[in-house]
């Protein structure tokens, strides 16, 4: 979850197959609690109606959350029992002309956005189809380049659900281990897979493809 009141609250439905590392968006929620006088209760109520859209309403195994958010964090293990995992956010990505993805096998710290692109990269990434806000904030991000920093990071414009997904990447995977010492997937016909922003503007998601 990524938590807002004065930005869209993001959440994803997200299942992982450790074997292979693959990760799997099966819903989304983008909701906008602006002008609405809403609470971290507000946020609790959306996180119950996606757990109820789940298979046979089955409880998540694990639900993440921006550490930021500490009051919503408390609310969902004070309030409504729910064991809560602080987010790495981590959103850090290294200028294109200083990647060297051909040695990302020794790289065990690849974090944030640099991740999802090498996710995307190896079909590691799947997303459904209802997933469409997370979709089309893939395909619209754009990149700015911090000149005192080195780093590039997305604009913070239209990226709730990136970010939830960001999140995900970050804490359950925490690098490239499991897509560099996992297997081979064998089920490529189980969502159509999003390969970064094919026809967008910037071609940061496509790895200097």
């Amino acid at each position: 979850i990524d938590p807002g009141f004065n930005h869209e609250t993001g959440m994803l439905d997200v299942e992982i197959d450790f074997r292979t590392g693959t990760i799997f968006a099966l819903q989304e929620r983008l909701i906008d609690y602006k002008n609405q006088s809403a609470t971290v209760g507000d946020i609790a109520m959306a996180y119950w109606d996606m757990v109820r859209s789940r298979k046979n309403r089955q409880m998540p195994e694990m639900t993440i959350i921006d550490p930021s958010h500490v009051a919503t964090i408390n609310h969902f293990e004070q309030n409504e029992g729910v064991q809560v995992t602080p987010a790495n956010n981590s959103s850090m990505q290294t200028r294109a002309k200083d990647k060297k993805y051909g040695n990302l096998n020794q790289q065990k710290d690849v974090m944030g956005i640099d991740l999802l692109n090498y996710g995307f990269s190896l079909k590691k990434i799947y997303i459904h189809p209802s997933c469409v806000n997370l979709i089309n904030q893939i395909e619209s991000n754009e990149f700015e380049y911090n000149e005192d920093t080195g780093k590039v990071k997305i604009k913070k414009i239209n990226d709730d659900v990136v970010d939830v997904l960001r999140y995900i990447a970050n804490t359950m995977l925490g690098g490239t281990q499991y897509w560099t010492n996992g297997g081979e997937n064998d089920d490529e016909n189980v969502f159509e897979s999003i390969r970064g922003n094919e026809g967008t503007k910037d071609k940061e998601w496509n790895l200097d493809r």
